[in-house]
């Protein structure tokens, strides 16, 4: 994803309440979500650079956002991690499953874009003018640089650090994972280690398409259906060939989680199930 800093960290406290791989706990994602207005209205503060009318207007369009999020898509996570669990349980999980299941992620985090959408350009409609997009585009530009350092460490340390977080990851949910499993997430990793600076080629051309469209003082309701096309269909708007690298991603991750939950042992198996449905019984209560 890539296009207004704000708005990027907007959908990614959505997009961690739905893959939920790297919350600590099913407390510690009630924790998390406490502070996810913090989380966003600090990314909005670092970006937008906002006197303070701007800042109380963006206070109050995170607040009816997480609203909305809280109200529509926790129910609809939590059927998504309930239906997970009982295949999981069942011991049937297969490649076709893995790949339905990635697709279900994708079009749940399609939904958060196009509802996040008409918060977010409630905000960004005030952030228009010649002086604001330079103030953006500068603070795009030094997160970029970021991103580009970090890529230039060694090759080899980041693989090993993106391998070590991966298996983390799954093993909040799993436990300690054995050597096959951990030889699927080497893979994994193996298979994508250049794409990063594939993606920040893309990154970059959709934040300058992001600023140059804001450039043009589009009204609200231009900036609400611009959202979802940049977020989602960025390619098609800057770089058409990102599009296959876009679905190889998907399958990638798709065989990822085969390969791992295919082979979970009775033990994994139980503890995977249990802590998907207290996920789920968390944001059901959450929803109430």
């Amino acid at each position: 994803m890539s296009g207004g800093g704000y708005l990027g960290r907007l959908l990614r406290l959505a997009t961690i309440a739905l893959i939920l791989f790297g919350l600590p706990a099913c407390s510690g994602f009630r924790l998390l979500y406490s502070f996810a207005d913090t989380y966003i209205i600090d990314a909005a503060e670092s970006y937008l650079d906002p006197d303070d009318a701007e800042q109380q207007h963006i206070e109050i369009k995170t607040q009816q956002f997480l609203a909305w999020h809280t109200r529509i898509m926790l129910p609809r996570y939590a059927r998504y991690l309930s239906l997970s669990a009982k295949r999981i349980e069942a011991g049937t999980v297969d490649r076709d499953w893995a790949a339905k299941r990635t697709q279900d992620a994708r079009e749940l985090l399609s939904e958060v874009v196009f509802g996040a959408a008409p918060f977010a350009a409630d905000v960004l409609v005030r952030y228009t003018s010649p002086a604001k997009i330079e103030r953006l585009s500068q603070r795009l530009d030094e997160r970029l640089a970021e991103q580009h350092e970090k890529m230039a460490s060694p090759r080899d340390e980041r693989r090993a650090q993106r391998q070590k977080r991966i298996a983390k990851n799954f093993e909040r949910f799993t436990g300690p994972l054995e050597k096959a499993q951990l030889a699927v997430i080497e893979s994994y990793v193996a298979a994508s280690a250049d794409a990063g600076r594939r993606w920040l080629e893309t990154r970059a051309k959709r934040q300058r398409a992001f600023l140059d469209f804001l450039s043009q003082q589009p009204d609200e309701a231009r900036i609400a259906t611009f959202i979802p096309q940049i977020l989602l269909h960025g390619h098609e708007i800057v770089d058409p060939e990102y599009g296959a690298i876009t679905e190889r991603r998907w399958t990638a991750i798709a065989d990822l989680i085969f390969g791992v939950l295919s082979t979970l042992d009775a033990e994994q198996r139980r503890k995977t199930v249990r802590s998907l449905r207290d996920y789920a019984a968390d944001m059901r209560k959450m929803a109430s």
